[in-house]
């Protein structure tokens, strides 16, 4: 595990909050009970501090809460200082905001991230560098929602020992890669890496992506078997990105333009 020195333990939200938001270099958290944290829009509300390097929280099986303060766009969040957040056994939800698009329904992790030994009943989205190890994502929301949304800047974003279960969602999805809001000086091709994951969907591939950047994926012992709308290509490409098919690259398995 990472043992970056003192640990601080968590017995309430307050103890948490402050504990999460303090100005060292390493914060290592301990959590005795469950907790909740507010997030607000953009950088606002941001763990760490000016001179945080990593933010480390054992959740010990206990729920972390992310309150969304506002209507639109609560990132979990580092600020300026791209701290990365490593959150380890435990669970994820969110309350608030937290209804509509995806932007207002997911966990917006705006940092590069580490997820270990995590289950969530909300989708994830993705705006920098990520790691799920041994996670589980159910979502039941209403419908059409895309259990990870990862907006291509160029980052590197591995799945490893992951369940991606959509099927208590209505037309419940797995992946998307998605440029959506991304100016086109914010753009880049993002490298996924697919490991020993199962996916339970009832729409659309496993992985769609829409990017005029395209994207490198390596799949490796990935179970489609129950991606409703196709069982034998992992990844479509959005048939809005149709023309830029050609750069996204699977290894490890077959891609089609959205049929």
């Amino acid at each position: 595990g990472i043992n970056y020195g003192t640990t601080e333990k968590v017995s309430s939200s307050e103890a948490f909050e402050e504990a999460v938001t303090a100005n060292k270099e390493h914060i290592v958290i301990d959590l005795n009970e469950d907790v909740t944290y507010d997030v607000a829009p953009w950088n606002n509300n941001a763990m760490g501090g000016t001179k945080t390097d990593t933010i480390t929280i054992n959740g010990n099986g206990h729920t972390i809460t992310f309150n969304q303060l506002d209507s639109d766009w609560d990132n979990i969040t580092t600020g300026e200082t791209g701290a990365k957040l490593n959150i380890i056994n435990a669970h994820l939800t969110n309350s608030g905001h937290n209804d509509s698009a995806w932007n207002r329904h997911d966990l917006n992790f705006a940092c590069d991230v580490s997820l270990v030994d995590v289950t969530t009943d909300k989708a994830i989205a993705l705006k920098a560098g990520a790691t799920l190890k041994n996670v589980t994502i159910s979502d039941a929301n209403t419908s059409d929602t895309y259990a990870i949304w990862i907006r291509p800047k160029g980052q590197t974003v591995s799945l490893e020992d992951v369940v991606i279960d959509m099927l208590d969602c209505s037309d419940g999805r797995g992946i998307k890669i998605d440029e959506e809001y991304l100016s086109e000086e914010e753009k880049g091709k993002v490298t996924l890496n697919v490991t020993d994951t199962v996916f339970k969907t009832e729409e659309k591939s496993a992985i769609l992506v829409k990017s005029t950047k395209g994207a490198d994926i390596t799949l490796k012992n990935v179970d489609i078997t129950e991606a409703a709308a196709d069982t034998t290509n992992p990844v479509w490409v959005d048939e809005a990105s149709s023309a830029y098919a050609d750069l996204v690259t699977v290894t490890g398995g077959t891609k089609i333009v959205e049929p």
